[in-house]
């Protein structure tokens, strides 16, 4: 009898499990479902922004044009300096460019050295200042061998690293004749060996006659330099070249 009891219970437990099962809620699963269609798109649009890029791209692409350079006023003028020798920017002009600027003179009338001069002498003409005096003086005579007056004698150059600048008009120191002149160049004799010259001028500005280069001497029985030009109608063209300066030139606007 028991055993009997025992297989019904076995049998029985299998269905009240199937049975609880049975009442359990089930819950549903809905499955998410995706869109795949393809997007409605608007091809107006499109067409329009790509117009709208490809127009700036087409602005920025374009070459810009050059400026023109600007122009100075119509009022704007040259001015010179007035300085006849002035360096320009402090440097000294190349040998080339003052001997190509020099030949460009054209002599009218011109001067040569007398012979048998420049030579150097003692200062009759200033005895009382002795060795605290030395200058250049001489006379100038034309084709005719008449003293030449009222013609301009420019010096220049360095005595001992100083500028020097003389001028004298001739038949104003008829002590030297009545064709006479005398520029003076310092209050001692030293020596030196072409670094001052001397050139004549006619009232106008015009040279008529080359640069010339002299020396001077530490004695005071030679600190007159007497120098002397003769007129020659034979004129020089070119004339020998030297160095000098040219003027600044600025240009300014009112």
């Amino acid at each position: 009898m028991y055993r009997k009891w025992m297989l019904i219970l076995i049998l029985a437990i299998p269905l009240l499990t199937l049975a609880c099962l049975g009442q359990t809620a089930v819950t549903e699963v809905v499955p998410t479902i995706t869109d795949t269609s393809t997007p409605v798109v608007n091809l107006n649009s499109v067409a329009a922004q790509t117009q709208t890029v490809a127009s700036e791209i087409g602005e920025l692409s374009k070459p810009t044009a050059t400026p023109a350079p600007t122009q100075l006023p119509e009022t704007a003028t040259l001015t010179i300096a007035p300085a006849e020798e002035v360096a320009i920017k402090d440097e000294v002009l190349p040998a080339s460019t003052s001997n190509n600027l020099a030949a460009s003179v054209v002599y009218e009338r011109f001067f040569a050295v007398q012979t048998g001069t420049p030579v150097g002498l003692p200062n009759w003409a200033h005895a009382e200042a002795g060795c605290n005096w030395m200058g250049i003086a001489g006379q100038i005579f034309d084709l005719t061998g008449t003293p030449a007056i009222n013609f301009v004698v420019e010096a220049g150059g360095t005595l001992e690293g100083n500028p020097v600048l003389g001028l004298s008009l001739t038949g104003l120191n008829s002590v030297y004749g009545p064709g006479g002149f005398e520029v003076y160049l310092a209050n001692h004799i030293t020596a030196s060996q072409n670094t001052v010259w001397i050139e004549i001028k006619d009232t106008q500005g015009k040279l008529v006659s080359e640069r010339i280069y002299l020396s001077t001497y530490n004695d005071c029985n030679q600190n007159l330099i007497l120098l002397n030009f003769v007129e020659t109608a034979e004129l020089p063209n070119p004339p020998t070249p030297y160095p000098f300066y040219l003027p600044l030139i600025y240009k300014s606007s009112p």
